[in-house]
């Protein structure tokens, strides 16, 4: 069917007079031959995102599959495919590219008109989903896969800015970069800050002959002419895959491409892989990394071709509009994983070496032993990269993921730890060894999901008891001993402690061991027992002892001795006898022992 020249004139103006009039040329050419495989209005709604059709009432979401779907993500990995029919958001397997979840993010169409990728976030907790019809990046929140809200552009939809967005990436600095293939900024890489802020654009608008960019890729493997931070972005109006460094400046393009370049992805074995929804080159084309074309990999059953990943048996994970495909390099159809639905682009979440982002992640959590609510501070300090948040707050049951971007694989070492916490010993668990001085992780990788535990255990406190006596004098040969009694309530762990300490002579001083409780309410008590007659004593100080972590009680018991019912003076009544001896003069008395 030819292009009708109408419709040509209310084309999105992304679509440049050389684009409308290479869709024209095809129209003609479809009526002598089959030399593309998509007609001229399929390439039209291929660019705009508008090809779409739903598939009817879908089953509710299965909570058990999306359980599963998580496991994965925190194990080998999850592949994140949008599919554009139903609004949503599949997961599958990473090893084996079976469908694991078709509602990893459930259908919303109130929030998604035509998805194309999703990837994680930089920090783990939301799964961004670019949307080429309503030009924004959504966020969805991880766990459950509720709509967050817009993430870019910051505020809401701006064509200014992002209009008919397609494939997106990440800088090393964790920078959101989008795909513009329409408006005022039309043929960019724009870039976005971690709160969604536009900071510009990374590839100015038609560097290096850019016309219509469908994604754009950060290369993981160097090789060829492929340099470390270089990022591919196909364009499809220019029939290139064209090559920018870390700086987004244009380098010599990368490969020629006949004509509809959509994902780009790399092989294990650093060949790129591209999928290609039409021309001559149709098909999963792979190119060694000098930009020579290895292979074009089309199944006659199959076409448009849109996504493109490498499984690890060495087939080919694809996507078009009838659903998810694994292909081999002989050109075969080797399994459908799904029918029925019009797929995107395929992304690699939380897997390593491959995935949405060049990052490794540390997930910290927090255990008290004895369930204190307490806030703690940790702190993440790495020899080299970029983390995106380096100390946090944390407490039980709520952690922290911290996120290091921008480095080298293998050639960072990170460690984990913490401020001191008055009345608990801490040990750290980073699923290798237990330590007490931090989680210590030694040449990181790209992909790592690393984990650190710290446990914070309640340590013993000690009650200090001392006995003085007010009247000890060596020419009675008094042995001046004495027991007590103390008990404890609103200890921690359920223990009480109670028991008698023993006195022997002037200055003695006993100590017992409580655990006392987080909140302050541990107190104890100490009473004297009176072991002899004649005795007078003064425990006052001993009752209701505040005990908490960290920080002991000390009290003292006085005792008088008494001789023939007249009290010897104890350390309150010296004061009164000075008194009475100045005013009424010396006052004597025998003692007798």
């Amino acid at each position: 069917m030819a292009l009708d020249p109408t419709r040509a004139e209310t084309i999105n103006d992304g679509l440049t007079r050389s684009t409308i009039a290479v869709l024209i040329m095809a129209g003609a050419l479809l009526a002598a031959s089959s030399l593309w495989a998509q007609t001229a209005d399929a390439l039209v709604a291929e660019m705009e995102g508008t090809d779409e059709r739903s598939t009817g009432p879908l089953a509710p979401p299965d909570p058990a599959a999306r359980e599963v779907a998580l496991g994965a993500l925190g194990g080998g990995g999850l592949l994140l495919i949008p599919e554009s029919s139903n609004d949503r958001v599949m997961a599958f397997d990473a090893t084996s590219g079976n469908l694991i979840d078709p509602d990893f993010i459930p259908a919303d169409p109130g929030n998604l008109s035509t998805p194309i990728q999703a990837m994680l976030s930089p920090d783990g907790t939301q799964v961004y989903v670019s949307d080429q019809v309503d030009d924004v990046v959504q966020a969805y929140d991880l766990d459950t896969g509720a709509f967050v809200g817009t993430f870019a552009p910051a505020g809401g939809a701006n064509t200014a800015i992002l209009d008919n967005i397609r494939g997106i990436a990440y800088r090393p600095n964790g920078n959101l970069l989008v795909s513009v293939g329409s408006g005022a900024n039309a043929d960019a890489i724009a870039e976005f800050d971690g709160g969604g802020n536009y900071v510009g654009n990374f590839v100015a608008n038609g560097a290096g002959g850019l016309d219509s960019p469908f994604d754009v890729f950060a290369v993981v493997s160097p090789g060829g002419v492929l340099a470390a931070g270089d990022f591919l972005v196909p364009g499809i109006s220019s029939d290139a895959v064209h090559r920018y460094d870390s700086t987004g400046a244009a380098q010599a393009d990368f490969a020629s491409l006949n004509s509809f370049g959509e994902q780009v992805a790399q092989a294990a074995n650093g060949n790129v892989l591209v999928g290609n929804f039409s021309g001559t080159q149709e098909g999963v084309v792979e190119f060694l990394p000098d930009g020579t074309v290895f292979g074009i990999y089309d199944p006659p059953s199959l076409g448009g071709y849109r996504g493109a990943y490498e499984l690890p048996t060495g087939n080919i994970l694809t996507t078009n509009g009838s659903g998810v495909h694994e292909i081999d390099r002989a050109g075969n159809l080797v399994e459908t994983k799904i029918a029925g639905v019009s797929a995107r682009f395929i992304t690699l979440a939380g897997g390593g070496a491959g995935s949405d982002v060049p990052r490794t992640t540390f997930a910290v959590n927090k255990d008290f032993d004895d369930d204190n609510p307490a806030s703690v501070e940790v702190t993440l300090s790495c020899n080299t990269g970029l983390p995106l948040q380096q100390s946090a707050t944390i407490e039980e049951g709520v952690g922290v993921v911290f996120v290091v971007v921008d480095f080298n694989s293998g050639d960072m070492n990170c460690e984990v730890s913490e401020g001191s916490h008055l009345g608990y010993a801490t040990t750290y668990d980073d699923g290798t060894a237990i330590n007490t001085t931090g989680c210590a992780y030694t040449g990181v990788n790209w992909g790592d999901a690393n984990t650190c535990v710290i446990t914070n255990s309640l340590q013993v406190v000690d009650v200090t008891v001392t006995k003085w006596w007010m009247d000890e004098n060596p020419q009675f040969n008094a042995v001046n001993y004495a027991e007590a009694a103390y008990d404890c309530v609103n200890e921690q762990f359920g223990i009480q402690a109670f028991g008698t300490l023993e006195f022997l002579g002037d200055g003695d001083t006993q100590d017992f061991s409580v655990f006392p409780h987080w909140n302050g309410t541990t107190t104890c008590n100490v009473n004297e027992i009176v072991v002899e007659n004649g005795i007078e004593f003064d425990d006052s100080e001993c009752q209701g002892l505040s005990v908490t972590p960290g920080s002991g009680a000390s009290c003292n018991i006085y005792n008088t001795r008494l001789y023939e019912g007249i009290p010897t003076l104890n350390h309150y009544s010296l004061a009164l006898m000075a008194m009475l001896m100045l005013g009424v003069g010396f006052v004597a008395f025998r003692r007798y022992g």
